[in-house]
């Protein structure tokens, strides 16, 4: 059977199966199940989630050593990721008890955020930032102002502190950091907010690599840096992520200078995609004879690292320069994410995680279908949600989680994102995406 035969039959078994109101069913079922699982202290509560440290890899997954641990305060892997899951899951159903489970999850993050090592002092997915941002913005949107008062006062707490490491990527430093703060001074009119966000950018630029086609970034300081012989590509950690970051900043200041520097972003970006893959390479662990020589490289199918995030990034960079030049990568992208979604190595994998899984792989067609009101963009994401429900909801089968770690219930690598990935699939107007933290609908202009 030939791939576009394969797809055909997948397309064809699951188009009369799609039902709206399932997918909301499928997070209430996730939200109830947090709910259940929640350890209360007093007014906090917490999980306790898994992790499978580095090791050799091993063929029988009953020889990988899983970690049982409190779940930290941040929004990757921590409380407050699931606390802004079970606010948007109030939102939408009014159910009282996410509400409350959501109170006590962000105000057992507010209260731990020092945990936080110092060099993820700046980051939004892994860092204080982040657990400000989340709690700001689950005080304002259930009427809780003392939950807002505090996440306040963190933020301004974390913006006086002068660390002594940082770090530069989406995930854990400036880059993710300034999109969460253009957002904020919008939400507090605080222009100090903005003024921040545009120090940490004036910062990205002066760290800046320049590369023989455009400008790229490492880490920073601390963390894995040392191990790439190339600075990477990709949305989380690479030059894309970059380069969204500071196209954010110029739409907010139309400072120049931000333009032209996440223009060269993508620039060094663009520069190792292959038209072959149809895919930007996944440049981690390489050394520097395989990227010299043009040996074959790895390509990676997941928001943090290959075309799902470095095509969310493209999209944003054509709405916000009012351009074309990038339509090709992005076309080319969106087409090789449902090829790769519907192959047959894939559909057996099991991992419906937001930064690994299906959830990371469907929003930039769930994005594309919205920006250019192209429905049949969203079919397939909503036939992997039918398929998740027919394979675990209804069999009341454990949801297969990222890193081999099922019943985790974190955002991002667990539970709480596969119910927000449902949340989208219900109604993704009204639910934004937690991996594309600028919606994209208010640069284009969509009602």
């Amino acid at each position: 059977m030939t791939m576009n035969d394969f797809l055909m039959e997948f397309l064809i078994n699951l188009s009369s199966k799609i039902n709206k109101q399932s997918f909301l069913e499928s997070a209430e079922s996730i939200g109830n199940q947090l709910c259940e699982e929640a350890i209360w202290y007093k007014n906090c509560c917490n999980w306790v989630g898994k992790y499978v440290p580095a090791q050799e890899p091993t063929s029988n997954p009953e020889d990988v050593l899983v970690i049982t641990h409190a779940l930290s305060p941040e929004l990757y892997e921590g409380s407050s990721g699931i606390a802004y899951f079970l606010t948007q899951l109030y939102l939408v159903t009014k159910n009282e008890k996410y509400k409350k489970t959501a109170e006590g999850a962000i105000i057992q993050s507010l209260s731990n955020y020092k945990k936080i090592p110092s060099f993820e002092h700046y980051g939004f997915y892994s860092g204080k930032i982040g657990i400000a941002y989340a709690g700001i913005k689950i005080g304002i949107e259930i009427q809780n102002s003392s939950i807002t008062e505090k996440a306040k006062t963190i933020l301004y707490d974390v913006l006086q502190e002068k660390p002594t490491t940082y770090q530069l990527d989406i995930m854990s430093g400036y880059a993710g950091s300034i999109p969460a703060l253009i957002e904020l001074s919008d939400l507090l009119n605080e222009k100090k907010i903005l003024d921040f966000a545009i120090a940490l950018g004036n910062e990205l630029i002066s760290k800046k690599q320049i590369e023989q086609t455009g400008w790229s970034w490492g880490i920073g300081e601390v963390g894995t840096a040392a191990e790439f012989t190339q600075n990477l590509t990709g949305h989380s950690h690479g030059s894309s992520g970059v380069g969204y970051s500071l196209l954010e900043l110029y739409k907010k200041t139309k400072d120049e200078k931000f333009k032209h520097a996440a223009e060269n972003a993508f620039v060094y970006t663009n520069s190792w995609y292959s038209e072959k893959e149809k895919n930007w390479p996944d440049l981690r662990g390489l050394d520097e004879t395989t990227t010299q020589t043009g040996d074959e490289l790895p390509y990676g199918y997941s928001w943090c690292h290959g075309s799902p995030g470095v095509c969310l990034d493209l999209m944003q960079a054509n709405l916000i320069l009012k351009t074309e030049k990038y339509q090709k990568y992005v076309n080319a992208a969106l087409n090789k994410i449902q090829s790769f979604i519907t192959s047959k190595d894939y559909l057996t994998m099991d991992d419906y995680s937001l930064c690994h899984g299906f959830g990371g792989l469907c929003d930039p067609l769930i994005l594309a279908s919205d920006i250019q009101r192209d429905d049949s963009l969203k079919s397939l994401p909503e036939q992997i949600g039918m398929q998740g429900i027919e394979n675990y909801l209804k069999k009341n089968e454990s949801w297969p989680c990222g890193y081999l770690t099922d019943g985790t219930p974190t955002l991002m690598c667990g539970l709480a994102g596969i119910g927000y990935f449902y949340l989208r699939l219900y109604d993704s107007k009204k639910i934004p995406s937690i991996l594309f933290l600028t919606p994209l609908l208010q640069t284009s202009g969509s009602p």
